[in-house]
């Protein structure tokens, strides 16, 4: 399982406070790209992110913008 951003609740909280993703990134205390990483399912939101969520917006159910999410193995992988 990995964790992943819930894509929607953080463009719903973006709107809500009038930032755009520079600035939205600026308050978690990440960069711009990195916010589109995570946002786009390019990489799993890292210990900084969470945590810069965190303090960034303690009043947000951490649910409701991390999802846990399964992976499921391929079928090309060998289980030697």
């Amino acid at each position: 399982m990995v964790l992943v951003a819930n894509t929607n609740e953080f463009n719903k909280l973006k709107k809500e406070l009038g930032l755009n993703y520079s600035q939205l990134a600026q308050k978690i205390g990440v960069s711009r790209t990195q916010l589109w990483r995570v946002l786009n399912q390019q990489c799993v939101p890292g210990e900084q992110f969470i945590t810069g969520f965190k303090i960034a917006f303690p009043n947000c159910e951490f649910e409701k913008f991390f999802l846990l999410q399964t992976l499921q193995q391929s079928d090309t992988q060998s289980t030697a």
